[in-house]
């Protein structure tokens, strides 16, 4: 159901280097299926592949420049456009699982488990 490319290099770049992988994503995203990826991934991965092109989205800080045609927006840690999620560093990281959560289950179930690990 969820296409999840975690963060950091250079696990990023080698999610990048996977063509299967790559191919998997497109898809995913083609066919509207959720996508989500956080610090290095929208970058490195997501950017690349043309799939931000156009949306809202989050990167780690610096990494600008291989989010091809997105609108990077830095006022929030999180960016929810259409079906894909990015999340912007690990200090976003339980946004952006909550994120996940309430698209995946509701705002109900992801306000259950923000409660449950005691997030501000």
């Amino acid at each position: 159901e969820w296409l999840i490319c975690p963060g950091g290099m250079p696990g990023a770049s080698n999610l990048a280097a996977c063509e299967p992988l790559n191919q998997a994503l497109k898809a995913q995203a083609q066919a509207g299926g959720k996508v989500a990826a956080i610090c290095a991934s929208p970058a490195v991965v997501l950017g690349p592949l043309g799939l931000l092109e156009g949306r809202e989205a989050v990167c780690y800080p610096g990494m600008e420049a291989g989010m091809k045609g997105a609108r990077v927006e830095y006022s929030k840690p999180v960016a929810i456009d259409g079906n894909i999620i990015t999340g912007e560093a690990l200090g976003a990281a339980i946004p952006f699982a909550l994120a996940i959560a309430r698209e995946l289950a509701g705002a109900d179930a992801a306000a259950r488990v923000k409660k449950a690990i005691v997030y501000q």
